[in-house]
């Protein structure tokens, strides 16, 4: 059975809603988080801890006690605060000593004191460890439980009733511990972490600047309502445009899934890049009154899918090549994109500094009485965040002697804090994890598909584009590559106008020695031709004396027409065939000599006569036995190229991006392996002819590069390819299909 010309549909697809449709990849893969995010005036850190979605309670701790570089954690740094905080609460200067003060460094980590005055009990200062509790109350017990008679001075000093909790959960906290001087009070001191949530980081996520985005779009899936034309483009010179104008009230649906913590906040760090990064997928030739900080703050906070419905006048448009004819169909339908990414996220958390006092008499056991006081709350009264509280306090408004607590920041008792810039680094260093997450937009959508081009006349000529190849002179032991040739399909209409053979692919072909008379040549007495299965190259090479043709054959079950798919062209039918006289004469001994010595100079590298411009895969060399005689056309000179392997994966151009004299490319990762970089050609010409310029990649990882220095107001046109390497030498793939931009 023979195939039909198109096994699929060429499908131009155009949205409503969407820049850009295509069921692939747009973006690079997710990758790691940055190390450093910076969103002034916070530096955001990496924490490496995988502990976000197992288990809230160690992600907390592991947040809290993560150090950036030689800098205390933030839990170093809230202990010192709260340690100055204390001094100044108590009146304790600088250099001051006494139990309360070794009861405060007990507390921040920074000392730990163990004391026998000889009696029958033992007075002593210690640290409470850095720990975790389910409760306000339960923390509070664990924090006295060291003291005598332990449930009467909870009972009186407590600051948290039975049963009093948290909604989000554990507490964290560290003390000190500590006999007044004169023994008849016990001191506990302590600083409080709680009310802890998760806040979203959404860096800047343009691809150009590789930020673990990666963007999937579905296939439109059809609701009805389709229209459909039949176009015809009889211009052998020109493409058709066609139009058509559809009115429609769309929508779009759109929510966020992450894995761990239930508990969010918002904070100003959400819409960093974010308008970019994760709406750019739906705010195209639409105006979508829906913000990426509303979708989050819905989706994290609220819980809740953020819906919204406009009204598009779509004018969905269409390009047919020369000599071809299509369809036009048009569709209303659902289609849904989904960005998966690593979401950086911190913690907001309020922190609470405690003193407790619970009076003593030793001899006679006696409780005298109880105290308790909260010397300062940060974040009660902003979002539950405590960094912030404390940058508007001591860094922002240091010199307001008005503080909700109290507190003179200009003035506290451990200068140090102040010269090491405690309070501002607590404020604005920031631990930040990852989590996996997937931004999800459901749309009401248009689209309209070319679909079914096809030639609208038969297949007449096939030609050689390098017109001077119609005769080839060679020496024995020269080799050709043939795969190399270019050529090109042409179509005739009734008035015998010629114009191009759309589909026209000469990998459909072969390649015949042949005599004068047509007759093919098998014996590979004068030359043989071979091909390699891996790279696909074939090579004809001149074995004796002698004179033969290469003669090209279409493949006589692939080229039909739009009207009539069932009838094929043949050989016979063509016109015009590519035929090459080969004159083979034989090499003076020394050249023989020297053809051996290049030949293993290059390692067995083939040479071919093809001009500069063989599929975009040749690069010339000197040329070698340039011979002219009078009134004969000139011989195709003999030329290193690339090596190319049709069967190695083509790299697929994404975007190119006009800058001013710039231009930014933008390309899919091959991820074939053995992918060691690739190649870009830019040029003025868009046969890549003249004006060539070739940029190489030796990174498979880049999937970008920005070319600099162009010419103002000028087009160029670029493509790329991707290479192997093997025993040293480059392989390279072919050409990707050109794209051009206009740069600035």
């Amino acid at each position: 059975m023979k195939k039909r010309f198109l096994t699929g549909l060429l499908t131009v697809v155009m949205s409503t809603a969407l820049v850009v449709m295509q069921p692939v990849s747009v973006y690079a893969a997710p990758s790691p988080i940055s190390k450093e995010i910076f969103v002034d005036p916070v530096t955001y850190y990496r924490v490496d801890t995988n502990q976000f979605s197992k288990s809230q309670v160690d992600f907390y701790r592991d947040m809290l006690t993560t150090h950036r570089n030689q800098w205390p954690s933030p839990k170093q740094k809230w202990n010192k605060i709260a340690g100055a905080i204390l001094r100044q609460k108590n009146n304790l200067k600088d250099g001051d000593s006494g139990r309360l003060n070794s009861a405060i460094s007990a507390m921040s980590g920074t000392g730990h004191i163990l004391d026998d005055d000889g009696s029958s009990n033992t007075d002593h200062c210690s640290t409470i460890p850095f720990q975790e509790a389910g409760s306000l109350q339960q923390m509070e017990k664990d924090l006295l439980s060291g003291l005598n008679y332990s449930g009467s001075v909870i009972d009186m000093c407590g600051l948290f009733k039975d049963g009093e909790s948290l909604n989000s959960g554990p507490v964290f906290y560290q003390g000190g511990m500590s006999w007044e001087n004169d023994g008849k009070a016990y001191m506990v001191v302590a600083v409080l972490f709680s009310d802890f949530k998760v806040t979203p980081i959404l860096p800047d996520a343009d691809p150009a600047k590789g930020n673990f985005v990666e963007t999937t779009v579905s296939d439109v899936t059809s609701e009805g309502g389709e229209l459909n034309s039949q176009l015809i483009n009889r211009a052998a010179d020109r493409t058709l445009d066609a139009s058509q104008v559809i009115g429609k009230d769309s929508s779009i649906n759109i929510r966020t899934e992450v894995s761990g913590s239930k508990e969010y906040s918002v904070s100003e760090t959400l819409t960093v890049g974010a308008e970019y990064g994760f709406t750019a997928a739906f705010k195209g030739s639409v105006e979508v009154s829906v913000s990426a900080s509303q979708v989050f703050h819905d989706a994290w906070v609220l819980g809740k899918d953020t819906s919204d419905t406009y009204h598009t006048e779509n004018t969905i448009s269409a390009g047919l090549p020369p000599f071809t004819g299509g369809m036009l169909k048009q569709v209303y339908g659902t289609q849904q994109v989904e960005t998966t990414y690593n979401c950086p996220v911190a913690l907001t958390y309020r922190v609470r500094v405690l003193q407790y006092r619970a009076g003593y008499e030793k001899n006679a056991k006696k409780l005298l009485d109880a105290q308790s006081y909260e010397r300062a709350d940060f974040g009660k009264d902003n979002g539950g965040d405590a960094r912030k509280d404390l940058y508007n306090r001591a860094v922002i408004n240091k010199n307001n002697n008005v503080d909700p607590d109290g507190i003179h920041w200009n003035n506290m008792p451990e200068s140090i804090l102040t010269a090491n810039r405690i309070y501002e680094r607590a404020a604005t260093e920031v631990p930040m994890a990852s989590t996996p997450a997937t931004f999800i937009a459901t749309l009401k959508t248009t689209s309209g598909e070319l679909k079914g081009i096809a030639p609208l006349y038969p297949l007449k000529y096939v030609r050689l584009e390098n017109k001077a190849l119609n005769e080839l002179e060679m020496k024995t032991g020269d080799t050709y590559r043939v795969d190399l040739i270019e050529l090109e399909g042409l179509a005739e209409n009734e008035e015998r106008l010629k114009g191009p053979y759309y589909g026209f692919d000469k990998s459909f072909g072969k390649w015949i020695l042949t005599d004068k008379n047509h007759k093919e040549l098998t014996d590979g007495s004068v030359a043989t031709l071979t091909k390699n299965e891996r790279t696909g190259a074939v090579t004809l090479k001149a074995v004796s004396e002698g004179m033969v043709y290469l003669e090209y054959l279409i493949d006589e079950n692939r080229y039909s027409t739009f009207t009539d798919g069932s009838r094929y062209a043949t050989n016979k039918s063509l016109k015009e065939f590519p035929s090459i006289e080969v004159k083979i004469t034989s090499a003076p001994v020394t050249a023989e000599k020297d053809a051996d010595q290049n030949e293993a100079g290059n390692n067995g590298q083939e040479q071919s006569a093809s001009t500069p411009d063989q599929n975009q895969q040749t690069t010339p060399s000197p040329a070698v036995d340039q011979v002219q005689s009078e009134n004969t056309t000139p011989p195709v000179v003999l030329e290193k190229t690339d090596t190319v392997d049709k069967k190695l994966k083509k790299t697929s151009l994404s975007k190119l991006k006009a800058g001013k004299k710039s231009i930014t490319i933008t390309w899919k990762k091959n991820d074939e392996k053995g992918i060691k970089g690739y190649e870009i050609q830019y040029s003025t010409d868009g046969k890549f002819k003249k004006d060539t310029k070739t940029v190489t990649i030796n990174k498979n990882k880049t999937t970008s590069k920005t070319i600099k220095k162009l010419e103002p107001k000028k087009k160029y046109y670029v493509r790329i390819r991707s290479f192997k390497k093997s025993d040293g030498e480059k392989i390279y793939s072919r050409w990707s299909s050109k794209k051009s931009i206009k740069v600035k």
